[in-house]
């Protein structure tokens, strides 16, 4: 599940970093976009997080999503599908 949501993810021009753990974080730059992406998420009906500055260093401010093994490959899909209508040109809008 993991490795179709970075692959979905990556293909859409966002930044997942180089995890390939269950965790899979999204690079957006700013706390800001970090939380209104989190926000619009939540609005489409995904839980996520956004991880910011400090807790991470300035610049870097990401989702966290986590996913489980019973995911179905739609769920991941309509993620995937979720964040590109927040930002349809992935991480380039940085």
């Amino acid at each position: 599940n993991s490795a179709r949501l970075r692959q979905g993810l990556t293909d859409a021009g966002f930044d997942t970093g180089e995890s390939t753990t269950q965790i899979v974080p999204v690079l957006l730059g700013t706390n800001e976009r970090a939380l209104d992406t989190a926000q619009g998420m939540r609005d489409e009906g995904f839980e996520v997080r956004a991880i910011r500055a400090p807790t991470v260093p300035d610049g870097t401010a990401r989702l966290r999503l986590s996913l489980t093994a019973d995911l179905p490959p739609d769920a991941i899909d309509n993620l995937v599908d979720a964040m590109i209508r927040f930002h349809p040109d992935g991480a380039r809008v940085r």
